[in-house]
């Protein structure tokens, strides 16, 4: 009867350390989730700034170029208004990723899109080039050049006033 009794207590002191450990070690895992859940770890990549690079003058008026960061910095939106042939606006905007991890540059969408569809017999003769940034990969803290440039192109096309707006925004994933 006595050796019955030591099992069941050693079974019992057993049972007991095993979910004083069991605590002990759920505790220490909760702390780590805590500390994990908390950890800032941001995607942000944004449009730092904007500015004319260069202005080129086809005639003795000048062209018109105007960009401004929109969207929370997610974007830029363009104004232009060329007058002659071989007017030029460039414009170099800067993208830079703030995260805590590198980001791949998926596109820089263009809204409407002078550059790869219909819409850019809408404006012709003048020509949007963009630097192109597809699969661009920007380690953390790090920047990359965007350059937007808009020429009127010489042609057999009656010279008029070519103005038109359009936006850029920025399409990116985490890597």
């Amino acid at each position: 009867m006595l050796s019955k009794v030591n099992i069941r207590n050693n079974i019992i002191i057993i049972l007991c350390f095993t979910i004083i450990v069991l605590c002990i070690g759920f505790s220490i895992l909760s702390v780590e989730l805590k500390k994990e859940k908390d950890a800032d770890f941001a995607f942000l990549v944004h449009f730092e700034n904007v500015e004319k690079a260069s202005s080129v003058k086809g005639s003795s008026k000048e062209p018109f170029g105007k960009a401004e960061i929109i969207n929370q910095k997610m974007g830029l939106n363009f104004d232009f208004s060329l007058s002659s042939a071989h007017d030029e606006v460039t414009f170099l905007a800067t993208i830079k990723n703030n995260s805590d991890i590198s980001c791949e540059i998926v596109d820089v969408v263009l809204s409407p899109d002078y550059v790869n569809s219909d819409f850019k017999k809408q404006i012709a003769p003048v020509e949007v080039t963009t630097t192109d940034l597809k699969g661009k990969v920007i380690p953390p803290k790090e920047e990359v050049e965007y350059k937007v440039t808009v020429y009127y192109m010489p042609s057999t096309l009656p010279i008029s006033i070519k103005s038109f707006s359009f936006q850029a925004n920025i399409l990116a994933k985490s890597r």
